[in-house]
């Protein structure tokens, strides 16, 4: 008969608070399956490419420029034109593009942050008008009143839908400021804008708690392939 080979064990691990379901390395065989996978894929479930990627990148930075001015703008309509210079605004990405899944013609979920001084309002009335004069942002459609509020828009052709959250402990946004995880952030913010933040702070959860960040982007691409073709 088929002589059984012995499948080697990996180390001892535990992530989370369940014990793993095996600790057993792949076969020869499993692996080759992988790879066939992985095949299947870059057909069924391509990515964007790298041309692509860099033009988002540029995208979403020219996002940023629009919305650091229009808070800039503010400051100066409020009469601070000293805070209008520090004031400053940060954007931060959420869901697919943050997880680092994006496919040709995806949409990038952004967040816009601002300091304390700059409302929900504002960002309805004065910068939706804005992007409506701009000329590369096409489709402008604000939901002020949707459950978590949104700007959804086109700019340079890439579909954004654009949060808001205005953080109440801040009067200027650094620019280093690089993670929305600080619990303190939350401290005094309405639903609307903690449910607004929720996107970024889970995004960058899960990346944090997962080992190894290549094998859950290829896993959660497989069940969102198969869950799209499920219809």
């Amino acid at each position: 008969g088929d002589v059984k080979v012995a499948r080697q064990m990996g180390p001892e691990v535990k992530f989370g608070v369940t014990d793993p379901i095996s600790l057993g390395m792949p076969t020869e065989a499993e692996l080759a399956l992988d790879e066939q996978l992985h095949e299947e894929m870059k057909s069924d479930a391509p990515l964007e490419t790298e041309e692509k990627m860099r033009f988002r990148a540029e995208v979403l930075i020219e996002l940023k420029r629009i919305c650091q001015q229009w808070v800039q703008e503010e400051c100066i309509s409020q009469g601070d034109e000293d805070l209008a210079q520090r004031a400053g605004a940060k954007i931060f990405t959420f869901g697919s593009y943050r997880l680092g899944l994006i496919s040709p013609g995806s949409d990038i979920d952004v967040l816009c942050v601002a300091p304390k001084n700059i409302t929900r309002e504002s960002f309805f009335q004065a910068l939706v008008p804005k992007l409506q004069e701009h000329p590369e942002v096409t489709d402008v459609t604000p939901v002020p009143d949707a459950y978590t509020p949104i700007i959804k828009m086109k700019l340079s052709s890439v579909e954004i839908d654009l949060l808001f959250a205005r953080l109440s402990s801040m009067t200027e946004i650094p620019e280093d400021l690089e993670s929305l995880n600080d619990d303190n952030l939350l401290k005094n913010l309405d639903d609307k804008t903690v449910r607004s933040l929720n996107g970024c702070r889970v995004a960058d959860h899960i990346l944090s708690l997962v080992p190894n960040a290549s094998r859950f982007r290829d896993t959660l691409r497989f069940i969102k392939l198969w869950a799209k073709n499920r219809g």
